[in-house]
């Protein structure tokens, strides 16, 4: 999980000071034509020459250009990040339309036509005209939010039904944009009395697009033309779903009489998830079932400013909360391989305001109204906003992908972002839980949390030495950690020269191609570790410490040697070593070493009934994972994590 500071934050824009005519007045452009253009470009073709490989380039800022796109668009430069249409002259004539943005990479030829289709008018924002060394004009763009697309050029005299006709068979094919703008024409024709139905099917197309918030207009729309409307009914149930507002989703369905049995379930299901924070997961837990579909949760959770002002903002509890309590549930914003990572995150913002919102609220300095996290609160989409915010997308977007991790940790799993998650600050002494359930966050309480107790989670294991811990902070993600477990062991670090010894010690070790003598080392910096903390009245203190140096205790407890002269076990118990792993970082990976560590206390290696006091250990830290359980099913998971199962909800 990445923090929400980083050493040199990109600057959000925040609300532009302007009042409602100024900005009006800004979004005025003047008129320019394919003659002025080549004008302009002759004049420059002088002063570009001057300079080495200059190129012969003119942007027109505050310009629009109107044209329409005559050729099958494609995709070009390896079809990373430049999609290709064309634009045509009034004379017949065409000049090369090149649009890029890092929102289009990985998209296929058939996404790039779908939304730049053939014969759509445009009209093309702050043009940057380019003149190659052939002579072909080029207009190039970098924003697609430059981008108006005025309507598909129909052929003359052709009927409205006709059009009718045209849109309903490309919205048949998937050709979303298209359809669009097709029944666009059909709505705007003065006295069409096919309206309702237009409208409806253009609700069907933005939802095609995943664009819920204008499928949302679409169908109130349709609904104040016509409120018994039945299959407009049927789209805001599943914008509804789309949108996670699961009542009004259940509601639609029923009132359209076209919702199957199975739609009806899965709303009321989701509906239960929501108002009790109850998930059923067991089937998942065991690992017998897939990830379910789960709906967005908010419990008792609210933003607000952390007393270190280094940290920010952070997530507070509103009420006292017991361990094992369901704090958040948070689908990903977007999931996909590092390298198209960014791209998902535009998109989502192309598609969705509240999206844009969130991600350009992820860098702020203040907190943001919970209300835009609601899951069921919906923001209108806004083309005015759009345009006005729009440039500072790419920039969060990159931002944005700082505070991605993977799903999973293996080198080729993908990667996600959970926006209100990601707001929770960093402590080595956590007192929240995440698992993953399919692209799903799950966060719980993993301690007692006192009300107005801010929620913290671990950005890495913290099962190292201070050293590392600081380094990884630092570099990774540019703050000093100042959790209490860090200040009392930087003052023992001041106090006691041996403790950053230990940890250039056990790098030392991990260098030694002789495992025999690796595991002797890290056996004895663990029996002197263990002796320095010795004087530490405070036994929360000695757990800390230990966890810091667990590579070395679990040498010395997991790895032991009958004739090592390193006698760890003589000093602190495998119980004492679970019980720091469990006071210090909860519900983060340590469930296997804990059974780990209480199967290595058995007399013989081969028992399974390890002590009653170890069992119960176990249990207490499963409650952080995955919270209550009913008993039979506990015991069933516990009994299968002796016998050396490995289950992937444990895999934080």
């Amino acid at each position: 999980m990445a923090p929400h500071r980083s050493k040199d934050p990109v600057p959000v824009l925040g609300p532009p000071a302007l009042g409602k005519q100024k900005i009006l007045d800004l979004l005025k452009f003047r008129p320019i034509d394919f003659a002025e253009i080549q004008k302009s470009l002759r004049e420059n073709a002088e002063e570009a020459a001057k300079v080495k490989n200059g190129e012969n380039k003119v942007e027109f800022s505050g310009r629009s250009l109107l044209g329409t796109l005559s050729r099958d668009a494609g995709i070009i430069k390896d079809g990373m990040r430049v999609s290709s249409a064309i634009a045509e002259r009034s004379d017949g004539d065409f000049v090369y339309l090149l649009v890029s943005n890092f929102a289009l990479s990985s998209t296929t030829v058939e996404e790039v036509r779908m939304h730049f289709p053939k014969g759509a008018r445009v009209k093309i924002k702050h043009p940057r005209a380019l003149c190659t060394a052939k002579g072909r004009v080029i207009i190039e763009i970098h924003n697609p939010m430059y981008i108006d697309f005025l309507g598909i050029e129909v052929p003359d005299g052709l009927t409205v039904e006709k059009i009718w006709e045209e849109a309903s068979a490309a919205l048949e094919k998937k050709d979303y944009v298209r359809a669009i703008h097709l029944l666009t024409r059909c709505i705007d024709e003065e006295g069409y009395k096919n309206k309702v139905e237009a409208l409806s099917k253009r609700c069907q197309a933005w939802l095609g697009l995943n664009c819920y918030e204008r499928a949302f207009e679409d169908a109130k729309r349709a609904h104040v033309v016509d409120s018994t409307h039945r299959h407009t009914y049927l789209l805001k149930g599943q914008l509804f779903l789309g949108l996670q507002k699961f009542r009004a989703a259940l509601d639609s369905f029923y009132r359209s009489g076209l919702a199957d049995d199975d739609t009806m379930k899965r709303c009321a299901r989701l509906i239960e998830q929501r108002d009790t924070g109850n998930y059923e997961l067991r089937e998942f837990i065991l690992g017998k079932s897939k990830a379910p579909e789960v709906g967005d949760y908010l419990g008792p959770v609210r933003m607000g400013m952390a007393a270190d002002e280094e940290k920010g903002r952070g997530l507070f509890a509103t009420e006292e909360i017991k361990a094992g309590q369901l704090l958040l549930v948070w689908n990903a914003a977007a999931v996909a391989p590092r390298e198209d990572l960014p791209a998902k995150l535009m998109r989502k913002c192309l598609t969705s305001r509240k999206s844009l919102f969130q991600f350009l609220g992820l860098d702020s300095e203040l907190a943001m109204e919970m209300g835009l996290f609601k899951p069921t609160n919906v923001l209108i989409h806004d083309q005015q906003q759009d345009y006005i915010w729009f440039d500072a997308v790419p920039a969060i977007a990159k931002l944005c992908s700082s505070y991605a991790f993977q799903i999973e940790d293996k080198p080729e799993s993908p990667m996600g972002l959970w926006t209100l998650p990601a707001l929770i600050n960093h402590s080595c002494v956590p007192n929240v839980s995440q698992q993953m359930v399919g692209t799903a966050l799950f966060v719980r309480a993993a301690r007692n949390i006192r009300a107005e107790e801010e929620l913290t989670l671990p950005y890495m294991d913290v099962k190292k030495p201070l050293d590392e811990r600081m380094y990884w902070t630092d570099s990774r993600w540019g703050f000093t950690c100042k959790c209490l477990r860090c200040r009392v062991e930087a003052r023992l670090h001041a106090q006691r020269p041996e403790f950053p010894c230990f940890h250039a010690r056990m790098r030392e070790a991990a260098k030694r191609k002789d495992r025999a003598e690796a595991l002797e080392e890290l056996r004895r910096i663990a029996v002197e570790v263990e002796d320095q903390i010795a004087t530490l009245a405070s036994p929360v203190e000695r757990d800390w410490v230990r966890t810091s140096y667990y590579l070395a205790y679990r040498a010395g407890l997991l790895e032991r040697s009958s004739d090592s002269p390193a006698k760890l076990s003589s000093r602190v118990s495998a119980y004492q070593m679970m019980a720091a792993l469990h006071a210090t970082c909860p519900g983060y990976g340590i469930v296997r070493e804990m059974v780990a560590l209480a199967k290595s206390a058995l007399p013989s290696p081969g028992m399974e009934a390890i002590s009653e006091k170890s069992r119960l250990l176990i249990e207490k830290e499963f409650l952080c994972v995955l919270g209550e359980q009913k008993r039979e099913f506990l015991d069933v998971f516990v009994d299968e994590l002796l016998k050396g199962a490995d289950f992937d909800i444990l895999r934080t």
